[in-house]
C-alpha cells in the first residue's frame, strides 16, 4: 500500500519508521535514467574533487529525490558531531530533519579498484 506524505504524518508511526518507509521512490523516469546514464558514461580520469560534486554525485542526489528546504533536503558542508568527533561530511542527506545518509566526495584515484584508509583518514 502506497501512502501520501500526509497519510505517513498522520499515521501512529514513530520517527525510526518514518525514516525507514518515507523515502520510496517511484519508478524512475526515463529522464531520470538518461541522466543517470550520462554519470556512468563519464571519463573521471582528469576529475578533481569539485567536478565529481557536480558531475557525479549532484546528478544522483538530485534523481533520488533530494532538495533543499523540503522533507528530503541535501545540506551541503554542515557540521555534525559523530561519536564526539566534529566532521563536516560535502553532504548530509536528511529524512524528517535527521542526518540520513552523508557522503563524502573524493576525486578518482585511477588503477586503484577501492578507497584506502589513508583515503578517508584525509577527510577526518
Amino acid at each position: 500500500m502506497n501512502l501520501t506524505p500526509e497519510d505517513r504524518l498522520a499515521s501512529p508511526l514513530n520517527l525510526e519508521e518514518l525514516l525507514l518507509t518515507t523515502k520510496q521512490l517511484e519508478p524512475l523516469s526515463e529522464d531520470a535514467i538518461v541522466r543517470l546514464q550520462k554519470v556512468q558514461q563519464l571519463d573521471v580520469t582528469d576529475f578533481n574533487e569539485a567536478e565529481v560534486r557536480s558531475n557525479i554525485i549532484d546528478p544522483i542526489v538530485r534523481v533520488l529525490g533530494y532538495a533543499k528546504g523540503t522533507n528530503y533536503s541535501a545540506n551541503l558542508e554542515r557540521p555534525l558531531s559523530i561519536l564526539g568527533k566534529k566532521l563536516i561530511p560535502d553532504y548530509s542527506l536528511t529524512l524528517w530533519d535527521e542526518n540520513f545518509w552523508l557522503i563524502e566526495a573524493k576525486r578518482p584515484r585511477i588503477g586503484k579498484a577501492a578507497f584506502e584508509y589513508d583515503d578517508v583518514s584525509r577527510s577526518s
